[in-house]
């Protein structure tokens, strides 16, 4: 974060070895169901195709588009004028390059914005493509400090386990990279309250 622009990236921090949010009414299905429908569509129709950039968009509850923007391959910056635009907003956006789950730039883009939903979409490379969804609970995201004291020891236990699958042949180190967000956020989102999901999707037009 720097001047009066925020970021949110799609890097994974695996590789390195082993090693304030408002309150509001969310959690659960955030979107209506026309909402789903037009989400959806977005991210299979258009995000889930992208991989030249990242490109986020906030939406109502109804679906409605509130703004979109876009970045490089994996970063894209706000101004704070869309942070404020993003309170109880649905976030989504893509992740071209590792194709995982939220990086901790996300979640730190959540609890400043207060959405009410933060999702993205991405693909392990294998044809495999995934929507990810981590939604606010009915009393608010929490303190970012607190978040921030899980994520390293969460980082660290999964960064163990994704080594010892490495070294025992039963994974590359490829895909311990792409699994690294996903199941690091499983245990954030458990210890913060949070809903978090994963869910394989079709992309393209049908």
């Amino acid at each position: 974060m720097s001047g009066k622009f925020v970021t949110i990236d799609s890097r994974s921090v695996f590789m390195g070895g082993p090693g304030q949010g408002g309150g509001g009414a969310a959690g659960g299905n955030v979107l209506t169901e026309v909402g789903a429908e037009k989400v959806g569509k977005f991210e299979s129709q258009y995000l889930g195709g992208l991989r030249d950039k990242e490109v986020a968009a906030a939406f109502d509850k109804d679906g409605e588009q509130i703004f979109r923007t876009s970045g490089s391959t994996d970063m894209v910056k706000f101004q704070e004028y869309q942070i404020a635009q993003m309170q109880d907003s649905i976030l989504t956006h893509n992740h071209p390059v590792t194709g995982g789950s939220f990086s901790d730039s996300d979640i730190r883009l959540a609890i400043r914005g207060n959405v009410a939903e933060i999702r993205a979409v991405g693909s392990d490379g294998m044809g495999n493509h995934y929507a990810y969804s981590m939604t606010r609970p009915p009393d608010g995201w929490g303190p970012k400090e607190k978040y921030v004291g899980i994520l390293g020891p969460a980082s660290d236990t999964v960064k163990d386990k994704l080594w010892g699958e490495i070294k025992a042949g039963r994974m590359s180190p490829s895909m311990a990279e792409f699994n690294h967000n996903h199941e690091t956020m499983k245990i954030i989102a458990d210890a913060m309250g949070w809903n978090y999901s994963k869910k394989k999707i079709k992309v393209g037009f049908w």
